[in-house]
């Protein structure tokens, strides 16, 4: 589990003037908020019926993302009204 003082350093070097560690800095940030999400979204994605609701399938109807949580085909793979899948991390902080 990452530390709360490592989140706070890291949403720092976002306001510095290194690019390369803003960049860093923000990656850091998705994957720890990725880590935080990981165990509920595998339970939800394990549910049948969840995965009905929400996961796109192929003409075929095969799931193109399975209970692995792969990563999600390209746009070009998908029916028009399915987006890809993505997680999105935001962070609060106070101005």
């Amino acid at each position: 589990m990452t530390e709360a003082a490592d989140i706070a350093l890291w949403i720092q070097h976002l306001a510095g003037s290194d690019s390369r560690q803003k960049a860093e800095s923000g990656m850091k940030l998705y994957l720890a908020g990725v880590d935080l999400c990981m165990p509920l979204l595998s339970k939800w994605v394990g549910d049948p019926e969840f995965r009905e609701l929400t996961l796109p399938t192929s003409p075929s109807g095969v799931e193109t993302v399975g209970a692995g949580l792969r990563p999600a085909p390209t746009t070009s793979a998908l029916p028009a009204h399915f987006p890809p899948s993505t997680i999105i991390v935001g962070i609060a902080v106070h101005p």
